[in-house]
């Protein structure tokens, strides 16, 4: 997800152990936008720069909720409190399976062990890996393992989706650190209707609450509460008035749009080839009905029921 550096909001991350959920507006709506930041720490919710006293950091967040937004402004020195670390930035979308080899190569990461700061080591997207590979984890572990001996003072932060996020991953990797308690796992919450407005400006110029009241009268919410989706909502809303476009449609126009992407043409693929069997299935199911049969025989005959011969005989 790209946006813009400069963009002035403000993203909260919740403790998944202190507050599991987060409700369905985002937190930041409960408490307001000049919340007092020792009170929400109360609630187990913080700022990300509140989060670089974690020595061993996982970080959570659903597809364009901005995870890598958030860690791009950590390698960007826009994040004060890590600006003490030396940060390496590892995407494990573009990295092999090989960890250990893509670390040791980064030239991030070979600058840093000739500086004096601490290296924080940034994992963006473990769950690009584990879709890959059954066996990444265990590779990821050691290769851990191996830094954390060879540069004991090393930091590290993890990104995944919630989906593919496991605790056993988690406990597992936060003991190598020796630091005690659970894991810091931390939830990327909503964004709250103020940096929704903010970013939509940035994006369309608007100035004024025509689409958030076209969000609203539509019940678009769910959209907007997410970096990614906002902006697809936003480049819909600049397309015109389209007072027909119901939240099923929206649905079905965006992922129209993602199999329209090159990278989902493989996923675009199987869904037509998915359908394609669901008709079939359909037919077969008609085919049983209408001749009266329970059901269909693959190769000896049975009393009432089909066989693929009779079937495809009668299509021919």
């Amino acid at each position: 997800m790209q946006m813009s550096k400069h963009v002035d909001i403000r993203r909260l991350w919740r403790d998944i152990h202190r507050a599991p959920d987060g409700g369905k507006l985002g937190l930041l709506e409960v408490f307001g936008s000049d919340a007092n930041a020792d009170v929400m720490a109360n609630f187990g919710i913080y700022p990300m720069e509140d989060l670089a006293r974690h020595e061993c950091l996982f970080l959570l967040g659903r597809p364009g909720a901005g995870k890598s937004t958030e860690v791009e402004q950590i390698a960007s020195g826009l994040v004060r409190r890590f600006c003490d670390e030396w940060i390496v930035l590892i995407r494990c979308k573009e990295a092999g399976l090989d960890l250990d080899l893509e670390i040791n190569r980064d030239s991030q990461w070979l600058g840093g062990r000739q500086q004096q700061k601490p290296i924080r080591l940034v994992l963006d997207g473990l769950d690009e890996g584990f879709l890959r590979d059954a066996a990444y984890f265990y590779q990821l572990r050691r290769t851990l393992k191996n830094l954390r001996s060879q540069h004991p003072n090393i930091r590290v932060l993890l990104t995944c989706r919630p989906a593919e996020w496991d605790t056993n991953i988690g406990t597992s990797i936060h003991e190598l650190w020796h630091v005690g308690g659970k894991p810091a796992v931390f939830a990327l919450e909503k964004l709250s209707r103020q940096d929704q407005q903010t970013l939509v400006n940035g994006w369309s110029g608007e100035r004024g609450g025509g689409f958030s009241e076209w969000v609203r009268r539509n019940h678009f919410e769910e959209f907007a509460v997410w970096p990614r989706s906002l902006k697809w909502l936003t480049e819909q809303y600049k397309l015109g008035p389209r007072e027909n476009l119901n939240f099923t449609k929206l649905c079905r126009l965006r992922i129209g749009r993602s199999f329209g992407e090159d990278k989902r043409l493989v996923e675009g693929g199987r869904a037509e080839r998915i359908k394609a069997w669901s008709e079939a299935i359909m037919l077969l199911a008609a085919a049983i009905v209408f001749c009266g049969k329970k059901g269909i025989t693959l190769d000896l005959p049975q009393p009432d029921c089909l066989s693929f011969y009779e079937i495809f005989r009668s299509s021919i």
